[in-house]
């Protein structure tokens, strides 16, 4: 696996916790329509998946690029900026009401290494300052508020790093291992992936 397979693995687990939690995946959507038809997959980025329930309208936009803009724009439209640098993260959720308002969105970013590349308890690294960024710079428009409610950052299994992983799991950034198990069929981490995507789109 390479890191744009695995971009498109954590791609599936989402749509599959969307079906978990009973969220239809819209017939609208074109990337739907080519897997039904079995083409080769190769999504674009600003691709957005569109999911819903009775309560609920999840957009799921992958590698979708946000814009440096320092003004609000004049009409009431929910739309997401980038103040002050250009962002990309790999998935950006959004959670809305059946009409549409805007409830809540959060950011599940792809990293293919080992947690100690993500995470150091003495200093920033890159891939934090990132997260940082995420958080800070994305904002929602009319209401130029902050847009992004939590950070999940998703890994292959590291064992060795599990325990400390663990004492990283409150607050803003959520690390969650995610891999087809290296000692055993299936996967390691998904139940706890779906679980802390799930507190995030149905809270």
């Amino acid at each position: 696996m390479n890191r744009k397979l695995y971009e498109y693995y954590i791609l599936i687990n989402i749509i599959k916790v969307m079906n978990e939690c009973e969220f239809k995946w819209s017939d609208k959507d074109q990337l739907q329509k080519r897997i039904r038809k079995n083409y080769a997959l190769n999504i674009s980025s600003g691709t957005v998946l569109t999911f819903y329930s009775d309560k609920r309208i999840i957009e799921v936009h992958y590698d979708e690029e946000l814009d440096n803009i320092t003004k609000p724009s004049s009409n009431n439209e929910t739309s997401f900026i980038s103040d002050g640098k250009n962002l990309k993260p790999d998935f950006r959720i959004d959670v809305y009401d059946r009409k549409m308002n805007h409830k809540r969105s959060f950011i599940i970013e792809v990293k293919y290494r080992s947690f100690d590349k993500l995470y150091s308890e003495v200093s920033n690294t890159n891939v934090f300052n990132k997260l940082i960024d995420y958080k800070d710079k994305i904002k929602v428009l009319p209401s130029y508020g902050y847009a992004i409610d939590k950070v999940l950052v998703a890994y292959p299994e590291d064992i060795y790093y599990h325990q400390k992983l663990n004492k990283q799991r409150s607050g803003t950034f959520i690390f969650a291992q995610l891999s087809p198990s290296i000692n055993n069929d299936g996967q390691f981490g998904y139940e706890e992936f779906k679980n802390e995507v799930k507190k995030l789109i149905i809270k």
